[in-house]
């Protein structure tokens, strides 16, 4: 399996890119799932603008329309990444951003380097992979740290190895503060890394 994940250097510092995991299965199904919402939402769009629908009912419609379409909206983000999907870790000039895209469209999040704690490896698999050693099992793993505005994580699904390399590159090339990988109160419940 080839490494997920590339690093740039450019003007603004480093720049991680990780390809998304390629969940083939899920993105078949909400392809055909979302043929499905798309047809129920253009008969209530079009039932509603013929206007013959009773005071009521319009009103359910309305409603009903509206969760619908919030949930089409995760629906299509889903579908999108687990077949476009990327993440962006941008790291330089007194400023950490992680980025999730899909095509055209994205989520971003900036947090001050400042206030990064307990950057490590998490994996979630056999206690062989959690160790580091070779298992049969499949085990996936993130670069996992907290921050003033809860937890966080980059690189989600990669193989441990990759995610254990990926870390070392940050912490190596990223020129965060030592304080970013200290963890003075390690979560019990939290899954052991590197």
């Amino acid at each position: 399996m080839s490494v997920r994940w590339s690093v740039e250097e450019g003007p603004e510092g480093a720049r991680f890119v990780v390809t998304g995991l390629r969940l083939w299965p899920i993105a078949v199904f909400m392809s055909f799932w979302l043929c499905g919402w798309t047809a129920g939402e253009v008969s209530v769009l079009h039932q509603l603008f013929r206007g013959e629908t009773p005071g009521f009912a319009s009103v359910f419609l309305l409603f009903w329309l509206a969760g619908w379409t919030v949930g089409g909206v995760f629906a299509w983000a889903i579908c999108l990444y687990s077949l476009f999907g990327r993440e962006v870790i941008l790291v330089g000039a007194g400023r950490f951003r992680l980025r999730w895209q899909a095509l055209a469209f994205y989520w971003t999040r900036e947090f001050s380097p400042d206030e990064i704690r307990g950057m490590r490896v998490v994996v979630a698999g056999p206690k062989e992979a959690q160790e580091g050693r070779p298992t049969r099992f499949i085990s996936l793993a993130a670069v996992a740290f907290r921050h003033a505005k809860g937890r966080m994580a980059f690189g989600l699904g990669l193989p441990p190895d990759d995610a254990r390399t990926l870390f070392e590159a940050v912490r190596s090339r990223a020129g965060l503060p030592a304080t970013a990988f200290e963890d003075p109160s390690p979560d019990p419940f939290d899954a052991p890394g590197t």
